[in-house]
């Protein structure tokens, strides 16, 4: 099933990672470099392939603005009710599948 979503469009810095084809990658860069928007660029395009997606950082904050983003990008097919939203949980997934997007705090695992 294909989702209607609404991404930013990464700015070059970000591009370079979110448009890699390599299965690992190293982001190296400073506050404010647009990490946490770019990972939920990737989250986002991975979740509309099916897969299932744990983004885990040890701050609330980060989370907040990765689930900020994740919310936009899938904000028309939440509201369809095609993607299910847990604000409690923060996951976003399709109804009747594994398909989902969790985002958690990594602090004392």
């Amino acid at each position: 099933m294909n989702l209607d979503i609404i991404l930013p469009a990464p700015h070059k810095a970000q591009a370079a990672f979110v448009s890699s084809k390599y299965k690992r990658n190293v982001v190296r860069a400073g506050r404010r470099g647009g990490k946490t928007v770019g990972i939920a660029i990737l989250a986002v395009r991975a979740f509309q392939q099916g897969r299932r997606i744990l983004y885990a950082t040890p701050t609330q904050d980060q989370i907040e603005r990765f689930w900020f983003e994740v919310k936009r990008a899938l904000e028309e097919p939440i509201e369809k009710g095609l993607v299910l939203k847990n604000e409690t949980k923060h996951t976003v997934e399709r109804a009747g599948s594994e398909n989902r997007i969790r985002a958690k705090t990594a602090w004392n695992a």
